[in-house]
C-alpha cells in the first residue's frame, strides 16, 4: 500500500452514513435502483458523495490530484499534472485496477476526453507540438493506443477559420467528427487594437464534418449574431449558453431571438433546432419568456428533452434584487418529439451552469435556491467560491420540486446501478469474463442455470438478483473469489453447487 500513498484513493477512506428518511417520501427522489454523484463542502473539505434512496458514501478529495470520471461513473483516471503515469480506480469498491508509465509520456493538461463505450480515453499535450494520447482500459491493464499529432492553427482544417480574438468561435459536438464554427469568408482581419482584430467581412456558423471534409449546414444568414454574442452584457464571442448540441449530435438548438434593441424585458425567445438527420430547421419553443444568456440550454442525456432557464419572471418587480438575466429564474423543459413544455412552479436565485438529468429524464437535477419569500433574496455574492447551494430536483413532467441535500458545489451524474442487465446464464458468464469490476443487474424471479463454475471473480462484482436464483445442476463450484477478488450479493438464491471446497461459494477474498 505504500506505492499508493501518494494517490487520489489511497487517501480516501470509504463510510458509509445513514440518510435521514422523510416522514414523507418526496414525489420527486431518487429511486432504489439509482444513485446521484456530487460534491458537497464538509467543515471545509471537499467530498464526493454517491447518495443511493436511503444512504451516502463519502469520499473525501485531495487537492494535489487531476481526476476524471468515466461517464458511467465506473472508474476514475488519477494523474498528476507534468507525469507520465496513469492510475485507473474502480471507484464502487475502491481498487486498483490498472496503472502503467511511459518514459517518452508527459501530461500537461488535466482535462479527459472519454471515447466509445467508455473503455477509450485521451488526454493531451497542450505545449507544441500539439500531441492527443490515447489508452484503453483493457483487462490486462492501461494499453496505449497511436498518439496523434495536431496542427496547432485550426486554419490548417476548417475552410476560412481564421484565428482572432474576436471571430474565433468554435466547438465540437459530442460526435468528434462535427463541429460548429464561426467563418471569416474574407479571410482578411482589421486591425483594432494591438491586441484585438475582427474579420474585415461578413461570418457565418458553420456545422462542418472533418472527417469528410465537408460543411454539412450554414446557419441562417439573418441569424441576429448580437444577441448570440451576448452583446445585452458586453460580449463579443458567440456564446456556449445559446447553442447547445443534443446528446448524440443529431440536433443543434440556438437562440434565433428577434428585438434585440427592444428593453430586455420585452424581448421573447425563439429556440431553432437544426435537424442533422433530416437536414430540416425545426421551432419547438417560440413565444416564451427570455431565456438568461448566462445559462445554457441542456439536452437530456437519452431522450429528446430540451431545458432552457427563463429569466423573465411573472410580476418580477416584486422581487427584491432582480435584474433581467440575473440569478432568479424559472426552467422551461421541452419535449421536442411532442412540443409539450413544462414550466418549473418554483423561482430560484443563484443558479449554477449544469443540469444533471435522472436515467430516465423524468426529472433534472440543479443547483441554487429557491424563493419562498420574495423579500428573502440568497445573498450569493457574500459567500464564499464555490458556492454552498441546494441540490434541487424538478419534475420534467409537472414542474414540481424538492431539495434533497444543502452545501453543494457541483453536480456529476444522475445514473442506475446496474452496469449490466443480463437475462440468461451465458451472457451472465460472458459479463464476469469481460467486465470484471461490474454491478450486474438479473431479471426479476428470473432462473439462470448452470453446468459449470462462472467465471472467477478476481475484480470487484456486484449482482443485484431481484428474486432470481442461480442453480448449478452439474457436480461443481458455482463463484470462486480470488484472493484479489470482492464479491456482493444482493436479493438472490443460489443453490445445487457441489464441491470439495465451497459448493455454492469458495472465498479466499472478501
Amino acid at each position: 500500500m505504500k506505492k499508493l500513498s501518494l494517490t487520489l484513493i489511497s487517501v480516501i477512506m470509504l463510510y458509509i452514513i445513514s440518510f435521514q428518511n422523510h416522514a414523507q417520501m418526496p414525489e420527486i427522489s431518487i429511486n432504489s435502483d439509482e444513485f446521484i454523484v456530487y460534491i458537497q463542502l464538509n467543515n471545509g473539505q471537499k467530498e464526493y458523495i454517491a447518495q443511493y434512496n436511503d444512504t451516502k458514501i463519502n469520499y473525501p478529495i485531495p487537492n494535489d490530484k487531476c481526476f476524471s470520471f468515466s461517464p458511467d461513473w465506473r472508474y476514475i483516471i488519477v494523474f498528476s499534472q507534468y507525469s507520465n503515469s496513469i492510475q485507473i480506480f474502480h471507484l464502487p469498491s475502491n481498487k486498483l485496477v490498472a496503472e502503467n508509465s511511459w518514459s517518452d509520456v508527459q501530461f500537461n493538461y488535466c482535462p479527459v476526453i472519454w471515447r466509445d463505450n467508455y473503455k477509450t480515453f485521451e488526454i493531451t499535450k497542450t505545449t507544441n507540438p500539439i500531441v492527443r494520447y490515447q489508452f484503453r482500459l483493457d483487462i490486462s491493464g492501461i494499453i496505449r493506443l497511436e498518439d496523434t499529432t495536431l496542427p496547432s492553427s485550426l486554419s490548417e482544417i476548417l475552410p476560412n477559420y481564421v484565428l482572432t480574438t474576436e471571430d474565433s468561435y468554435i466547438w465540437r459536438s459530442p460526435n468528434p467528427d462535427i463541429i460548429l464554427y464561426e467563418a471569416c469568408y474574407t479571410n482578411e482581419l482589421i486591425q483594432i487594437t494591438d491586441d484585438k482584430s475582427i474579420c474585415s467581412g461578413y461570418t457565418k456558423l458553420i456545422i462542418y464534418n472533418i472527417a469528410l471534409n465537408q460543411v454539412v449546414e450554414e446557419l441562417p444568414s439573418d441569424l441576429d449574431r448580437r444577441y448570440l454574442r451576448g452583446d445585452l452584457i458586453g460580449r463579443s464571442f458567440i456564446s456556449e449558453e445559446l447553442i447547445a448540441w443534443s446528446y448524440d449530435a443529431r440536433y443543434l438548438a440556438f437562440c434565433d431571438c428577434e428585438d434585440v434593441d427592444q428593453p430586455i424585458w420585452d424581448i421573447w425567445t425563439k429556440i431553432t433546432i437544426y435537424d442533422l438527420q433530416t437536414d430540416t430547421y425545426l421551432e419547438t419553443i417560440a413565444n416564451t419568456a427570455l431565456a438568461n444568456i448566462n445559462r445554457q440550454y441542456d439536452w437530456s442525456d437519452n431522450a429528446y428533452l430540451m431545458a432552457i432557464w427563463s429569466s423573465a419572471i411573472p410580476d418580477y418587480a416584486a422581487y427584491t434584487g432582480y435584474y433581467p438575466q440575473g440569478n432568479l429564474n424559472q426552467l422551461i423543459i421541452s419535449n421536442i418529439d411532442t412540443g409539450n413544455s413544462v414550466v418549473s412552479q418554483g423561482i430560484f436565485d443563484a443558479i449554477q451552469q449544469n443540469l444533471v438529468w435522472s436515467p430516465d429524464s423524468r426529472a433534472v437535477a440543479f443547483l441554487g435556491k429557491q424563493r419562498i419569500n420574495r423579500l428573502e433574496e440568497y445573498d450569493f455574492l457574500s459567500q464564499p467560491q464555490p458556492y454552498s447551494l441546494d441540490l434541487i430536483l424538478i419534475s420534467t413532467t409537472t414542474g414540481e420540486s424538492t431539495v434533497i441535500d444543502t452545501n453543494v458545489t457541483e453536480i456529476i451524474t444522475w445514473r442506475s446501478i446496474c452496469d449490466f442487465t443480463v437475462s440468461d446464464s451465458a451472457s451472465l458468464i460472458s459479463t464476469m469474463q469481460t467486465e470484471p469490476y461490474s454491478v450486474i443487474c438479473l431479471d426479476e424471479n428470473g432462473q439462470y442455470d448452470l453446468t459449470a463454475p462462472l467465471p472467477n471473480v478476481a475484480g470487484d462484482i456486484t449482482i443485484i438478483g431481484n428474486g432470481a436464483s442461480i442453480t448449478m445442476t452439474g457436480g461443481a463450484q458455482i463463484f470462486n473469489v480470488a484472493g484479489t477478488g470482492g464479491l456482493t450479493l444482493k436479493n438472490i438464491t443460489v443453490s445445487g453447487g457441489n464441491a470439495v471446497q465451497g459448493g455454492a461459494i469458495f472465498n479466499a477474498g472478501t
